[in-house]
């Protein structure tokens, strides 16, 4: 099942008093239980999926013997019913966009779901996928490399992020067997970090032509993420 679609399965239904199994299904499906819509009246075998559903609707979905050259139609199946999820939208909140951090606004979804250990998915091209499973409509996890995302009042937050990284960035939601598609693909791209200046700085001389220079590591301002490299200079007087 997923925001647009749902599987319907059932056992074979063969006539009375005999082992003839029906060679076709009709699959119904309806919103108020009263008007009902065929899915198909030729389903074969004993599953159909049922698609272009609206996310977001509550469906009520049955099943009985196509009338063929053997038996007449059956009466209906047992009437099941398919909470059908919402397809999440994301936007980006661009003055949140920092050299490690940024944050999505996700929108579009039904908040009764989130009340259910919904599992949200939230996929990157950069990073790979990291599974949040929600409790009461909030959680966090970690990526494979250190980013963060936590999740709550509708807001997915980013943290530890490496910073000048662009990538895109989707979401989708997991309820039991039901699964959105995943949104529309968001592309990200973070600002490069103010690095703090160097502290401690110590020089050793180790022969008459070298010395060894040490100092403790640089971290972005405000930010957890470590200088890649460094620039050393040597001046004889000091101005150049």
């Amino acid at each position: 099942m997923s925001d647009t679609s749902v599987v319907v399965a059932w056992e074979s239904s063969v006539g009375k008093g005999t082992d003839t199994p029906a060679q076709k299904y009709t699959v119904q499906y309806s919103l108020d239980g009263v008007k009902w819509t065929n899915a198909t009246t030729g389903a074969t075998g004993n599953s159909f999926t049922i698609q272009k559903l609206k996310g977001g609707n509550q469906y009520q979905v049955r099943v009985l013997a196509t009338k063929d050259s053997t038996f007449e139609a059956s009466d209906p199946s047992d009437v099941l019913t398919a909470e059908m999820l919402t397809l999440p939208v994301t936007v980006l909140n661009k003055t949140s966009v920092k050299d490690d951090t940024f944050q999505l606004n996700v929108t579009n979804y039904q908040t009764t779901n989130l009340t259910k250990a919904v599992v949200m998915n939230v996929v990157t091209d950069k990073f790979g996928t990291a599974e949040i499973e929600l409790q009461n409509g909030a959680g966090s996890a970690t990526f494979d490399g250190g980013m963060a995302v936590a999740f709550e009042n509708g807001t997915l937050t980013f943290t530890n992020v490496p910073s000048s990284t662009q990538m895109k960035v989707q979401v989708n939601f997991a309820l039991d067997a039901c699964t959105t598609a995943l949104s529309k693909a968001l592309t990200v791209k973070t600002t490069i970090a103010p690095y703090m200046k160097p502290t401690k700085p110590n020089v050793t001389a180790v022969s008459s032509t070298s010395v060894t220079v040490e100092w403790e590591t640089v971290y972005g301002k405000n930010s957890t993420q470590p200088a890649q490299y460094y620039t050393i200079q040597y001046s004889l007087d000091g101005v150049k």
